[in-house]
């Protein structure tokens, strides 16, 4: 981006800012106390756009505000919250959202990397309902926040469930890598207990769970880490992609490419040392494409203001907060 360009960024982005009639109770910052940001040195890459109309199908109690009759979809990035911390504000953590961050561009979520796989689609929900709330309802900040927390608590009670009636139906599994590797002294099979901790979904025909790492390493299997498929290990029941809980947010989206691309050549009869080659090609590949994407954005513009407490909303409506 040439100068010219970004001047007139910067001059389009201050605008916008001191006319957001959202803004309209909150002190605005004087315009010599503005400064960029690379977005180089804060965005890790994009995850795409999400809404909270999934969990409304969920939660009968979450109403649709809009006069669309859907939530409002919003871009949502994986950031670096170090960076963040270091460079804008020092309290941010798990993530965030323009509502109540100003130097959050409008329209995205962030997503802290330092938050680890499992607590990814929690924090997701959460700060998209904040930013409804206080976008839409005008709601403050400390109200806002604590509804989403009772999302939070709803939505791992519901995964909590979920989980445990998918354990309770599973056969026996294989104690044993495709190599037919026993890392433990266990019996030939055994029923899995206490694993399985977030229905991600199915991706490319695969069901997508997050499991606790640990107790894997710790009962079946001490080499597992990040991932892992069943072409690979025999443990994990057919169909099934298995993410490692311990790991970042940040590399989740890279450990399922390496596993769908591992498993794929496998089932089609490659081995399995070829296909994890490959499967680290296509997660590299990815990484780069997604580092170009985030270095290309415009710099973050960020002023003395670095967080509010209340907005005007577009309208004012009853608000019935899950329990």
């Amino acid at each position: 981006m040439n100068l010219n360009r970004s001047a007139a960024f910067c001059f389009l982005a201050v605008l916008s800012y001191f006319a957001s009639p959202a803004l309209a109770q909150v002190k605005r910052a004087s315009l010599s106390a503005l400064h960029s940001i690379p977005a180089v040195k804060v965005y890790r890459y994009p995850t795409g756009e999400a809404s909270l109309d999934t969990h409304a199908q969920i939660f009968d109690e979450l109403r649709k505000p809009t006069s669309s009759g859907a939530f409002s979809s919003l871009k949502v990035y994986v950031v670096d919250g170090a960076a963040i911390r270091s460079l804008i504000y020092h309290e941010f953590v798990y993530g965030g959202n323009f509502q109540r961050y100003p130097w959050v561009p409008t329209g995205e979520i962030w997503i802290d990397n330092a938050i680890s796989a499992e607590e990814y689609p929690y924090t997701l929900a959460h700060e998209l309902y904040e930013d409804e709330l206080m976008r839409v309802d005008g709601l403050s900040y400390a109200v806002a926040h604590d509804s989403a927390l009772m999302l939070e608590h709803r939505m791992r009670i519901i995964d909590s469930g979920i989980c445990q009636r998918h354990e309770t139906s599973l056969p026996k599994v294989l104690t044993i890598d495709a190599d037919s590797v026993r890392e433990l002294p266990l019996p030939d099979s055994l029923q899995l207990q206490g694993i399985y901790r977030v229905p991600v979904g199915e991706i490319e025909g695969m069901n997508v769970w997050v499991v606790d790492g640990p107790a894997v390493r710790k009962s079946i299997y001490p080499d597992f880490g990040f991932s892992g498929n069943d072409m690979v290990y025999y443990f994990i029941p057919k169909g099934e992609l298995w993410i490692d809980n311990s790991i970042s947010c940040e590399e989740t989206l890279f450990s399922i490419a390496t596993e769908l691309e591992e498993r794929r050549l496998m089932k089609a009869g490659i081995g399995y040392d070829t296909a994890y080659t490959a499967g680290i090609a296509r997660s590299g590949a990815l990484r780069t494409k997604l580092a170009k994407e985030s270095a290309a954005r415009p710099s973050i513009i960020v002023s003395k203001m670095t967080d509010r407490e209340t907005v005007s909303g577009t309208h004012r409506v009853p608000i019935v907060i899950p329990h």
